[in-house]
């Protein structure tokens, strides 16, 4: 189960004493500034292209495989992009000249593609609430669920394993590297062998600590015999590799974990979502799922990244209240002011909701007030909070569409706008219905209490009073268990 494309650098052909104009790029004096021209060149993936060399020509041609070993090495990435390298040479007036050809494994419009696909599916799988670990766990992941591998041997790029969702261990390696990079992971890629032929895998370094990653053997083998783990563990499976070539991997990576697997997951995946939707109920059903776990390093992370997304729905709520109270302020109206209390409220006791409080106190006691009329812009502002309402289904516009409607007197647009904010109710209790039954599942399967009171707790939240008898049937039901 393993493919390394083989590589060739032809022997560079002199042709003595031809005309050479000046590159663009200029005229080198030294080998080392060779190396970076020949590097930018192949980081492009320019096929066909030359550098120009003033020294000494022999000792150049002497160290010329070193040269572009040394170009193209700089990027575990770039030195597997490659298939072959065709150079050729011209000297005259004490200027040496190569022209290279380079056949790689994709084009640059590939490449591009490749570059895009994987750049947003870390955006969309990664958090920066994450830790190291976590952020390899989803990286892993999404690369056993998007590739199978490739029996035929036929696939040789990123860009190929991409678009059929077939790979070798190059294109493994290569992606599970760019991913990893993009996550802002340090890694390498391994070019060695096992017993069945030449492989390649990679080291990934986590806090501090380097572990072997093999996501083509874990994914054909649909197991973690080969994730994160050391030297050693490699080397009594028959891997070899150059051991000086890449960072030592002393201790295969331990998780230190003290809770279920299923119920860290379940938890994870609440978190995650709280992250994505930064909203009070998203937050607060992470909050309830990490109270189930015991003490632990995953614990207290989970817990920081949930501290995170409140201090940003803290943020908002202050921004949204602050902006609420100054139109209040600036017109009198009670739409304005209905909105206003919503936006106050929703804010946590303390000084900043008192500040507010006392500004919206003189606001309802100044007089020349105009408190409570169906004018027309009462009625479109109705409308517009409503539109927020229906695209984002938080508390924040709800009950600010919720204090619009209260201002209006009767009339066929409140009835209307009545009916909409009711549809939006049925959505979120669909959601809510869906995370109790969740809840009570878990209380039977894991015969605890606390996923019951959680389930009787979101219970409050249900508006449909058919919906909210049923499922109180059912915890009545559940709770004759005697859970623990």
């Amino acid at each position: 189960m393993t493919k390394i494309i083989k590589v060739t650098i032809a022997t560079v052909a002199i042709l003595m004493f031809q005309t050479i104009s000046v590159s663009a790029h200029g005229i080198y004096t030294s080998e080392n500034s060779v190396t970076q021209d020949i590097t930018y060149h192949m980081a492009n993936r320019d096929n066909a292209f030359s550098v120009q060399y003033s020294g000494d020509a022999t000792s150049f041609i002497n160290d010329f495989n070193t040269v572009v070993k040394n170009a193209y090495s700089t990027d575990d990435y770039l030195s597997l992009s490659w298939t072959k390298i065709s150079p050729t040479a011209k000297f005259a007036n004490g200027t040496l000249q190569v022209d290279f050809n380079v056949d790689y494994v994709a084009t640059k419009d590939q490449e591009a593609y490749s570059d895009n696909v994987l750049k947003s599916a870390v955006k969309s799988i990664i958090t920066p609430y994450m830790s190291t670990a976590e952020k390899v766990q989803a990286i892993n992941k999404y690369i056993s669920d998007k590739y199978s591998y490739d029996y035929t041997l036929t696939s040789r790029s990123v860009y190929q394993a991409l678009t059929t969702s077939k790979a070798v261990c190059q294109n493994y390696s290569m992606t599970a590297y760019r991913m990893l990079q993009d996550a802002g992971i340090e890694n390498h890629i391994v070019v060695g062998s096992i017993p069945s032929g030449s492989h390649a895998w990679n080291k990934v370094n986590i806090d501090g600590n380097w572990y072997n990653l093999d996501t083509t053997n874990d994914d054909a083998l649909n197991s973690s015999k080969y994730y994160l783990v050391s030297d050693k563990v490699l080397s009594d499976n028959g891997f070899v590799w150059d051991k000086s070539l890449y960072p030592q991997s002393l201790n295969s990576y331990v998780d230190t974990s003290v809770n279920d697997k299923a119920l860290v997951n379940s938890v994870t995946a609440m978190v995650v979502t709280a992250e994505k939707n930064k909203t009070d109920y998203y937050v607060n059903k992470a909050n309830d799922g990490i109270a189930q776990l015991k003490s632990s390093p995953e614990k207290t992370s989970l817990t920081n990244r949930v501290n995170a997304v409140t201090q940003i729905i803290l943020q908002n709520k202050i921004t949204s209240a602050t902006n609420a109270v100054v139109y209040a302020e600036k017109y009198k109206t009670q739409a304005f002011i209905s909105i206003a209390d919503g936006a106050v409220k929703l804010l946590p006791d303390g000084t900043v909701k008192t500040s507010f409080e006392s500004r919206m106190n003189v606001i309802k006691s100044a007089k020349g007030s105009t408190i409570g009329s169906n004018t027309q812009a009462s009625i479109d502002r109705a409308k517009t909070d409503m539109l927020n309402a229906e695209r984002y289904q938080t508390d924040y516009y709800i009950k600010i569409v919720e204090a619009d409607i209260n201002s209006l007197s009767s009339c066929q647009d409140k009835t209307d706008l009545v009916s909409r904010l009711n549809k939006i109710y049925a959505k979120l209790d669909a959601v809510k219905v869906s995370s109790i039954n969740s809840y009570l599942d878990m209380a039977v399967k894991y015969n605890k209490k606390i996923y019951l009171d959680t389930a009787t707790k979101y219970l409050a939240d249900i508006k449909d009073p058919n919906t909210k008898s049923q499922l109180q049937n059912k915890i009545n039901g559940i709770a004759k268990l005697n859970l623990k």
